[in-house]
């Protein structure tokens, strides 16, 4: 199914409906899923095109709604402004039916501003707004001084960007409900695996979209109301975590889907994210990805041991 600005706005559509119907309902809700994507670099740690147009199709072919670019698992803060704009503007060359959301925050609004303007003017279907990082937790009033110039910018749905425990700032409910009133606003992703946290925007607000970046979590907040799943696991997972979403529409064993994911992902703990996802879809078969510092490459070893391992729990069939 082809995704673009207004099916992805036609397909979430649903879910403002029934946000308040009663948990384990799953009303006309049609979640998405989406990745958040890997940065595809060579040896000389730059964005390979044809290994962005491989791992684009692999994502295709495995049941993902649209790709997430620019965001932490896309190793963004590693990346000049006009590398970002590079990154963008390869993924959308190569993205046919998957929708695309471009990761626009800085630490400076200028800067976030060039790039949403950038990224609506490419092509891109949505954009996710980190906070301003580096000034510990500003108030809700400066984080709306900041954020609203850009919501304003935009002509392209605008979720916020909620993961603390790397910009040091919180996407706060009352941030939210400053915010609430702006056309632009669309929802929240959140990836800081609290699970009540994510749970509050839902519950907050009936027509904010909330993804969550948990892969253990999709099961619970798809039944709470949730709009999907949008995730760095996805990368290794697209396939089982796909099928998490499928049985959620179609009222399947959504929890026998779960629990697939989870014995999978289980494999991927004391691994570093976009490392260790990087040596696993090497392990699957796609050409090798590098990492910028002050990320380190996985020596042998540990690809060699990941591999055995998504061997061990059928990952590579």
């Amino acid at each position: 199914m082809s995704f673009t600005r207004r099916s992805f706005l036609a397909a979430a559509a649903p879910l403002a409906l029934s946000a308040a119907a009663p948990k384990g309902g799953a009303g006309d809700r049609r979640p998405l899923f989406i990745v958040a994507a890997l940065a595809p670099l060579d040896r000389t740690r730059r964005i390979d095109e044809g290994l962005t147009k491989e791992y684009l199709a692999y994502l295709r072919d495995n049941g993902v709604d649209g790709v997430l670019v620019n965001g932490s698992t896309g190793e963004f803060a590693s990346f000049s402004t006009e590398e970002r704009k590079r990154n963008l503007e390869v993924f959308l060359k190569h993205k046919g039916s998957l929708a695309m959301m471009c990761q626009v925050g800085s630490s400076n609004q200028p800067e976030a501003l060039e790039l949403t303007r950038h990224a609506q003017g490419a092509g891109a279907d949505q954009l996710l707004l980190l906070p301003p990082f580096y000034f510990s937790q500003p108030s809700d009033d400066g984080l709306a001084a900041f954020m609203e110039p850009i919501l304003d910018a935009s002509e392209l749905p605008v979720l916020l960007y909620n993961i603390p425990q790397l910009s040091g700032v919180q996407i706060t409910l009352g941030l939210v409900r400053k915010l609430s009133g702006h056309p632009r606003l669309f929802g929240v992703k959140d990836s800081w695996g609290k699970l009540d946290n994510t749970l509050g925007y839902i519950h907050e607000k009936a027509d904010l979209h909330v993804f969550t970046g948990a892969s253990a979590q999709i099961q619970v907040v798809l039944e709470a109301g949730g709009a999907g799943a949008l995730t760095g696991n996805g990368n290794v997972f697209p396939a089982e975590t796909a099928a998490i979403v499928k049985a959620f529409r179609e009222r399947g064993d959504v929890a026998a889907a779960q629990k697939k994911l989870d014995e999978r992902a289980a494999i991927l703990k004391g691994y570093a994210a976009a490392e260790s996802q990087k040596a696993c879809l090497e392990a699957k078969g796609l050409g090798r990805m590098y990492v910028r510092p002050p990320f380190v490459d996985l020596t042998d070893a540990q690809r060699a041991d990941l591999k055995e391992k998504m061997r061990a729990v059928g990952a590579l069939s």
